[in-house]
């Protein structure tokens, strides 16, 4: 037999070195988010980042709950908020001396509810932000089977979660400074406002500065 493992690259268009802080944004229940991958990720931001911060996705995973289960938002939320804590727990020895702060903690934020606001007319104003969203929510659709209701269902769900996202990491940015280190592209819905002077755009969002990290498989001989 032989055993798989992994090698973490970082890929950006920012020169992420230049960066004292990163943000490691946490999907709860993704894979790369678990075990070695989520390891690899811990030990590269410990290596090259003088401050590390963890933010927990945990909450937002209500509204995926409620399209799935058919749950009120207040039973999906605490089954969300149980599977951060669960998360938390199993990954102590990872998260040792990295700061973790959690959705909620960002929602209660002084900063939330303006941005929130800031967010919804930007949404309704600005076109290109309108399409990015409904861009990244029609991608997903088409990945999946669905009937029309579920369709639309599914649409209004995710601009809820999408909205929510970006005023909980335009507070969270603009607390932080830093960059962003997700294996994904998911921050591309922000890119456009990367270093804008804007009044009208949430401060947190010129800062959503990013970095790609992508796990290579490598195969060890038994």
């Amino acid at each position: 037999m032989s055993d798989i493992e992994y090698k973490l690259r970082a890929r950006s268009k920012w020169d992420w070195r230049s960066f004292d802080t990163v943000r490691m944004e946490i999907s709860i229940g993704q894979p790369y988010h678990e075990g070695a991958k989520l390891a690899l990720a811990m030990n590269w931001a410990r290596e090259n980042f003088r401050r590390v911060v963890v933010i927990i996705g945990d909450s937002p995973q209500r509204y995926n709950l409620m399209f799935r289960t058919g749950f009120a938002e207040t039973n999906a939320e605490r089954l969300a908020r149980g599977a951060g804590d669960a998360w938390i727990e199993r990954n102590q020895i990872l998260l040792h001396g990295i700061e973790i702060t959690r959705w909620n903690e960002w929602k209660a934020d002084l900063a939330y509810l303006p941005n929130r606001a800031a967010i919804s007319q930007l949404y309704q104003a600005n076109a290109e932000f309108r399409q990015s969203i409904h861009g990244a929510i029609q991608e997903f659709i088409e990945r999946r089977s669905m009937g029309e209701n579920d369709r639309k269902r599914f649409f209004v769900l995710s601009e809820q979660y999408l909205l929510e996202e970006t005023a909980v990491f335009a507070t969270a940015y603009g607390a932080l400074g830093g960059i962003s280190a997700y294996p994904g592209d998911f921050l591309k819905l922000w890119e456009m406002f990367i270093d804008l002077d804007d009044p009208s755009i949430p401060v947190g969002l010129t800062k959503a500065h990013c970095v790609r990290l992508a796990f290579n498989r490598m195969k060890l001989a038994a």
